[in-house]
C-alpha cells in the first residue's frame, strides 16, 4: 500500500498512462525499459569490441607468422651460403674442375647436393661460360617442380661483382615459379681464382603449400611491382591478385571469391638493400562474420524472451516472488564479494523451486568455472614463459651462430698463413749462413730469446685448439636451436631420438671426460606429443644422472617400441637412492642435494608432464649401485590436433 501511495504521489494524473493501482505493469514496463536498454548498449559494444579484438588477434597472428618466415628465410640463407662456401673449397670438387673431368664433376656433385638443400648446382669458368648443372633427384622427379632455365653465360658485371665480394647471394622472383635465391661463390686454387660455383634454392607453390598446412594461412609471392609470381590459392582465385596495392602500415584487406582476407605484406631485400620480392599472409574475416551474425541473432532471440518473460513473471512478483528473490539478492550480493558456491534454500512454492535450484547450480557452475580458469590462467603463465625462454635462446643461437661460423672460417685461413711463414722462416734459416758471423750470432740470440722453437711447437696445437672449440661451440649453438624450437608449443609428431640427442649436446660439457653415454635406440615410430616438453623430461632426468655421479660413471640410454606404447629407459651407476627417499622422489620441493644446487621441481615436473602425456614414470634404485627410471608412453592415446 505504501508503494502505490508513493506512486500516485510522484506520478501525477495527467501523466498516467496505466491503469489504476497497476503495479504489475509499471514493473513490467519499467524492467523492460532499464532491461533492453543496457542491454541495446552492452550488446553493441562488445560486438564492436569482439570485432575489434578479432582484428587485432588476426593481425597478432599474422605478425608472428611473419617473423617465423623471416627466420625461416634467413635460416635458408645463411645455410646456402655456407654450404656453398663449404662446396667451394672441397678439394676433390676442386680438381675435377680443373682438370675437366665433367662427368666425374656432374657424378660428385650429385651426390653433393642430394646431402644439402640446394635444388641445383652449377659451375661457370672464370670467363663466365657454363659447365655443367647438375639437378637434385627431389626436382628431377617432381614435375610440378619448376627451375629457372640456366644461362649460357654470365654477365661481366656479375663476374666483377663475384670477383670483388668472392660470394654473392641474389634473390629474384620468377613467374609461375617463385622466390629464386642464387648464391655465386668464387672457386679458387691456391688464392687463384679458376671458375665460379652456384647454388640455387627454389621457393615455389609447393613449398608454400607446405608452410600452409602447418600454419593455416593462405601464402602468396609478389614481385618489387606487388605482382603475384605464385600463390597457395587455386588459380580462379589469384586473378583478383594479380598486384596488390602499397599497404600502410603493412595491413591491407582484400576479397578473394566470397571471402573476405586480412593481408600482411613482409618486404624482403638483397644484399644492396634492393626490393625483391614480397612475402604476404593471408588470414580469412569468415569466422569473425559468423560470430557477428550469431551474436545479433542471439540479442534478437534474448531481447523477444526478456520481453515476453518480463510481462509474465512480474504478475508474480509483487505477491510471492519479492521474498525469495530478496534472498537469491542477498546470495547474489555474498557471491559479488567473493564468497562463490553460495545456495540459497529451496522454498516449498513450485513456482519458485526450479528458479532457485537454477541459481544453485549456476552458483555451483560459477565457482567450478571460476576455479578451472584460474587453472588455465597458471597453465596459459607457464606456456607463455616457456615461448619467451624459447624465443630468447633461439635468438642467443641465431646471434652466436655468424660470429662462430666467422671464428671457424678466419682460424682455418690463419692455419693456412702460419704454416706459410713457418715455411717463409726455415728458407731464411737455410740463407742464414751466408752471413757474416756477426749477424748469424745477433739473430741467433734473437731467435732464442723470443723462445721460436718452442712457439713453432706450440701454435700448431693451439690452432687446432682453437679450431676444436669453435666446432664445438656450433654443435652447441645448433642443440639450443633444435631443443628451443618455436613451433614445438604444439602437439606434434617428432622423433623421439633426436630430441634425446639434443639434450646430450647441450649437457656435452658436463659429460665431457667424466662420463659416458651408451645409447641403445630401438626402432622408433614418429611420436605425438608436446616436443619441448618431453624434451625438458629428459634434460631433468639426464642432468640428475650426472650429479648422481661424483667422479667418471656411465648412462645407458635404452627405447624400445611394442604395439600400445614406447619405452624410454635411462640407467646411470652413480651414487642411487636410498630406500626412505625413494617414494618422495616425485614430491615438489623434494631434494637431497645440497642448499643452492637444487630445487626439488625438475621430477616433480617431468612427472606431471608425463601424466599430461597419458604416460607413467617409474624410479627403481640401490644405494651404490645405480638408478633406472623408465618412462612408458602410449602410442594411441594422445591424437594429434589439427586446426
Amino acid at each position: 500500500m505504501k508503494l502505490r501511495f508513493l506512486i500516485k504521489k510522484a506520478w501525477p494524473k495527467r501523466w498516467r498512462l496505466l491503469p489504476k493501482y497497476s503495479l504489475k505493469n509499471a514493473l513490467s514496463l519499467g524492467f523492460m525499459l532499464f532491461a533492453l536498454i543496457p542491454l541495446f548498449l552492452i550488446v553493441g559494444s562488445s560486438a564492436y569490441l569482439f570485432n575489434q579484438r578479432i582484428q587485432s588477434e588476426l593481425k597478432k597472428r599474422l605478425i608472428a607468422f611473419e617473423q617465423g618466415i623471416e627466420l625461416e628465410l634467413n635460416d635458408i640463407e645463411e645455410k646456402l651460403r655456407f654450404a656453398s662456401f663449404n662446396h667451394a673449397r672441397d678439394t676433390e670438387l676442386l680438381r675435377l674442375f680443373q682438370t675437366r673431368r665433367i662427368p666425374q664433376l656432374e657424378r660428385f656433385s650429385k651426390r653433393i647436393i642430394e646431402n644439402f638443400i640446394s635444388d641445383r648446382i652449377s659451375f661457370y669458368f672464370q670467363n663466365g661460360e657454363h659447365v655443367l648443372s647438375a639437378t637434385a633427384t627431389r626436382v628431377t622427379e617432381n614435375p610440378q617442380m619448376v627451375l629457372p632455365e640456366e644461362g649460357d653465360l654470365l654477365s661481366k658485371d656479375l663476374i666483377l661483382d663475384i670477383q670483388e665480394q668472392k660470394q654473392l647471394l641474389q634473390k629474384t622472383t620468377r613467374p609461375d615459379i617463385g622466390l629464386v635465391l642464387e648464391s655465386y661463390t668464387q672457386l679458387q686454387s691456391q688464392n687463384l681464382p679458376v671458375g665460379i660455383l652456384k647454388e640455387t634454392i627454389v621457393i615455389d607453390r609447393g613449398y608454400l603449400l607446405q608452410t600452409k598446412e602447418r600454419t593455416g594461412l593462405h601464402i602468396g609471392i609478389f614481385d618489387s611491382e606487388r605482382k603475384l609470381v605464385t600463390s597457395t590459392f587455386a588459380p580462379r582465385l589469384e586473378k583478383s591478385l594479380f598486384r596488390l596495392p602499397r599497404p600502410q602500415d603493412g595491413f591491407i584487406s582484400r576479397t578473394m571469391g566470397t571471402q573476405d582476407y586480412l593481408v600482411l605484406m613482409h618486404l624482403l631485400k638483397d644484399d644492396e638493400e634492393h626490393i625483391a620480392a614480397y612475402v604476404a599472409a593471408f588470414t580469412s574475416k569468415a569466422n569473425t562474420q559468423a560470430a557477428l551474425r550469431e551474436i545479433r541473432n542471439i540479442f534478437i532471440f534474448i531481447s523477444a524472451l526478456i520481453i515476453v518473460g518480463t510481462f509474465l513473471f512480474t504478475q508474480l512478483a509483487v505477491r510471492i516472488v519479492l521474498g525469495p528473490l530478496d534472498k537469491v539478492r542477498a546470495a547474489s550480493t555474498e557471491i559479488a564479494k567473493g564468497k562463490l558456491g553460495h545456495v540459497v534454500s529451496v522454498t516449498s512454492l513450485e513456482e519458485l523451486s526450479e528458479l532457485i535450484d537454477a541459481f544453485n547450480h549456476m552458483s555451483k557452475a560459477l565457482k567450478k568455472t571460476t576455479q578451472e580458469r584460474e587453472l588455465a590462467q597458471t597453465q596459459l603463465f607457464h606456456s607463455s614463459r616457456m615461448v619467451a625462454l624459447g624465443q630468447l635462446v633461439a635468438g642467443v643461437a641465431h646471434e652466436l651462430n655468424n660470429p662462430i661460423g666467422y671464428t671457424h672460417s678466419n682460424i682455418t685461413h690463419l692455419q693456412t698463413y702460419i704454416q706459410k711463414m713457418k715455411t717463409m722462416l726455415s728458407s731464411y734459416q737455410h740463407q742464414c749462413f751466408k752471413l757474416p758471423k756477426k749477424i748469424q750470432a745477433s739473430l741467433k740470440e734473437t731467435y732464442d730469446k723470443l723462445e721460436m722453437t718452442y712457439v713453432l711447437k706450440d701454435i700448431d696445437p693451439l690452432i687446432q685448439s682453437s679450431l676444436d672449440g669453435a666446432e664445438r661451440t656450433k654443435d652447441i649453438v645448433l642443440g639450443l636451436r633444435n631443443f628451443s624450437r618455436m613451433d614445438e608449443a604444439e602437439i606434434k609428431a617428432v622423433d623421439i631420438h633426436e630430441g634425446l640427442d639434443n639434450t646430450l649436446r647441450l649437457l656435452g660439457s658436463e659429460l665431457k671426460d667424466k662420463i659416458q653415454v651408451h645409447k641403445k635406440y630401438g626402432k622408433l615410430a614418429l611420436f605425438t606429443c608436446y616436443p619441448s616438453q618431453l624434451n625438458q623430461v629428459f634434460m631433468n632426468l639426464l642432468t640428475n644422472a650426472i650429479h648422481a655421479i661424483s667422479a667418471t660413471g656411465d648412462i645407458w640410454i635404452t627405447t624400445h617400441q611394442s604395439k600400445k606404447d614406447i619405452e624410454i629407459e635411462i640407467r646411470d651407476n652413480g651414487c642411487g637412492i636410498s630406500p626412505k627417499n625413494i617414494d618422495h622422489v616425485f614430491d615438489p620441493f623434494f631434494t637431497t642435494k645440497e642448499i643452492g644446487k637444487g630445487t626439488g621441481l625438475g621430477l616433480a615436473i617431468s612427472y606431471g608432464i608425463i601424466e599430461k602425456h597419458r604416460g607413467k614414470i617409474s624410479v627403481q634404485s640401490k644405494q651404490g649401485v645405480g638408478t633406472t627410471f623408465t618412462l612408458h608412453l602410449p602410442r594411441d592415446h594422445f591424437p594429434l590436433k589439427k586446426d
